[in-house]
């Protein structure tokens, strides 16, 4: 998309879309500890930030978006809000930093909070999580919060599971 090479194509690269016919409700949910700046397969708080603007730019303007980081503890960084004014999310979204190493990786505040934030959410019916985590947690109660989510039919999704683990959840 983008290049010479587009133009000669008899199609177009990007379908231009402005709306969806079903509107969503994505909260994105991203790991801010430490060890999201260790630079094993890269640094996982730069591919994280990454992955939720490139969410962000997908999204339709009739969708809704949402942010959440977390540590030892969940902060509501941007409520549910239209993405009309994608520019404000995207910015919030680069501007996400880690905390200290003194920091756990708990799923289960960030999960709780996600819950809570889109069980609330009256203005539409789909409604989905992406958890972008480099794994590990500390805490292990957490898989009850995403079978409640499930039930509720909200999905949860997390972000590349051979880079960043996996909730093993049904």
């Amino acid at each position: 998309a983008g290049t010479a090479f587009e133009r000669f194509l008899p199609v177009d690269i990007l379908i231009q879309q402005t709306q969806s016919v079903d509107p969503i409700a994505l909260l994105l949910v991203i790991d801010v500890t430490d060890s999201m700046t260790r630079q094993s397969l890269g640094v996982p708080i730069e591919m994280a930030r990454r992955s939720a603007v490139k969410c962000v730019n997908a999204l339709n303007s009739n969708d809704y978006v949402g942010v959440i980081t977390f540590s030892d503890e969940a902060q509501v960084l941007m409520e549910m809000t239209t993405v009309q004014d994608k520019a404000a999310v995207i910015q919030a979204i680069e501007g996400i930093q880690t905390v200290g190493p003194e920091h756990l990786t708990k799923f289960t505040g960030a999960l709780s909070a996600a819950y809570s934030q889109l069980a609330s959410f009256q203005q539409l019916d789909r409604k989905h999580v992406l958890f972008i985590t480099d794994g590990n947690p500390s805490d292990k109660d957490f898989e009850g919060i995403v079978r409640d989510m499930k039930a509720q039919g909200i999905t949860v999704e997390e972000y590349v599971k051979q880079l960043f683990g996996a909730l093993d959840v049904d």
